[in-house]
């Protein structure tokens, strides 16, 4: 407000993926101080009277945010935000730690599974050699991203 900045803080519980239809939701639980435990970025926006307005708003862990990107269905944007977490987060997006919050969570196995499967394919889709999620995509950087996805996948079916 004014000169100052505001903090929000979101806490909840349950995040829900509703992409598979009705009575095939998904759930994801965070815990209530996730957020705080999360980075805070600097949010800025105009009003209607073209006044700007900055405020600081904590999101998810990095892991915790991918695996919310991961689950939904038939959202490439959500894919896209998954590989961009990879490619830009290399050192806080271990696949160890990813692996861990599928596997906690029982009901999750199966569905990341088959996302996994999904996001592979759509990261095999894109073309190389050209501009994609602002930077030139590589075969480098393609094989990076399937290597992980691989890498979470099978050690997720790891019993």
């Amino acid at each position: 407000m004014g000169e100052e900045l505001e903090v929000l803080h979101i806490s909840i519980g349950v995040i829900v993926d509703e992409s598979r239809g009705s009575g095939r939701q998904v759930s994801y639980e965070v815990s209530s101080d996730s957020y705080k435990k999360g980075p805070e970025l600097q949010l800025v926006g105009i009003t209607e009277d073209e006044n700007v307005e900055t405020l600081i708003a904590p999101v998810l862990p990095i892991v915790d945010l991918f695996v919310t990107k991961l689950l939904p269905v038939g959202r490439q944007t959500d894919m896209v935000d998954a590989t961009l977490l990879i490619v830009s987060h290399p050192e806080e997006l271990q696949t160890t730690h990813v692996v861990d919050k599928i596997r906690e969570r029982p009901g999750l196995i199966d569905v990341a599974l088959e996302r996994l499967e999904a996001f592979a394919e759509f990261v095999r889709q894109q073309e190389l050699g050209g501009m994609w999620l602002g930077r030139m995509w590589s075969r480098a950087d393609r094989e990076r991203v399937l290597r992980f996805i691989r890498e979470i996948e099978s050690r997720v079916k790891e019993q």
